[in-house]
């Protein structure tokens, strides 16, 4: 399987949960939703992979995020993992699926939320991704969100 460029897109008011109130605070005031409504993820072609058993693959690549209208050079560290049957059969899976957890950082005095660094805690922004891949020809079932 070889990734040439990949991106993922999200809503910005979808990015940030928790009580209505702080949540519209935070779509206006630091993610300036109305003028920026999307964040964007994307890896280039993978820079590194390991192998780390017989279902398991690690990989590191370069890419970028669209935050705020700026774009953000990023490292992303993952897997892709083959489910056993028992895995499948705990998400309520089946057929030919592959599982991707991959995780970056934005670091915040570098991003247009530098301003607001004092209101946010710790100086960095982790981010954490999970996909699940099925192969276009296969019908679709029911899945529930892997966290």
């Amino acid at each position: 399987m070889m990734v040439e460029h990949q991106w993922r897109e999200a809503r910005t008011p979808s990015t940030v949960r928790g009580r209505c109130t702080r949540s519209q605070h935070a779509r206006e005031r630091y993610l300036h939703a109305d003028e920026c409504p999307r964040i964007t993820v994307a890896f280039d072609p993978v820079a590194a992979v390991r192998v780390n058993g017989p279902r398991e693959v690690a990989f590191r690549a370069p890419g970028t995020v669209q935050l705020t209208g700026r774009t953000h050079e990023i490292e992303i560290i993952g897997t892709v993992v083959k489910p056993d049957a028992a895995a499948l059969g705990c998400l309520g899976l089946v057929g030919d699926i592959l599982l991707v957890q991959a995780d970056f950082a934005l670091t915040i005095k570098e991003t247009a939320l530098a301003k607001h660094a004092h209101d946010l805690d710790g100086d960095r922004i982790p981010v954490h991704h999970s996909l699940v891949l099925r192969h276009a020809s296969e019908q679709p079932t029911a899945a529930r969100s892997v966290k």
